[in-house]
């Protein structure tokens, strides 16, 4: 089924629909309406496609996110990616010690790791698409463990109960003493 509207018109409705205070939010957000038909996949493409938000593991795996960007056409509408690199997990026991030599040395090499996996995997956009640049795309990076407060739904209720029990959890003071370094690339 074909909609008689002029790309602008159809634009005009995806940017309305995209702001959460016009449309039900939900999980899918503006994406749901990529499905109305081609025209609208477009434009709903070309928005929620710009900004990417990315969540490695461990172990890591951008396969999906590979796949997921490896049409040209999607390539194209990106310009912001915010990688999320998630470390390795620790126990409570290892929250009421600073972090050691060696644990700090394994975060490292999970952060390199995974933005050289991004950045290998962008750098095959190019190669698809012969005679273009890929000017215009941001990367923000942002490291976390799967136990930090930023990473809990419920940081602020841990953060008061580790306050309150005198417990021996020095939260996000664990890693004070050491920032994370990006490992050299080898070509």
């Amino acid at each position: 089924m074909v909609w008689p509207l002029s790309p602008e018109i159809t634009g005009h409705i995806v940017s309305l629909l995209a702001n959460p205070l016009t449309h039900i939010n939900s999980k899918l957000g503006l994406a749901q309406y990529a499905s109305v038909n081609r025209d609208w996949q477009a434009r709903v493409e070309e928005r929620s496609w710009a900004t990417l938000r990315v969540k490695t593991g461990t172990p890591l795996n951008l396969d999906q996110f590979e796949k997921l960007t490896n049409d040209p056409r999607r390539q194209s509408y990106i310009r912001n990616i915010e990688l999320i690199v998630e470390l390795e997990p620790h126990d409570e026991a290892a929250r009421a010690h600073l972090e050691t030599e060696s644990e700090h040395e394994r975060s490292n090499q999970i952060f390199s790791e995974a933005i050289r996996s991004v950045l290998r995997i962008i750098v095959k956009w190019q190669a698809n698409k012969p005679g273009t640049s890929l000017l215009g795309i941001s990367l923000s990076i942002q490291a976390q463990y799967p136990s930090d407060l930023v990473a809990s739904l419920n940081g602020r209720r841990q953060k008061k109960a580790a306050y309150a029990e005198r417990t021996t959890d020095i939260l996000s003071r664990r890693f004070e003493k050491n920032y994370l370094r990006l490992n050299a690339f080898e070509t």
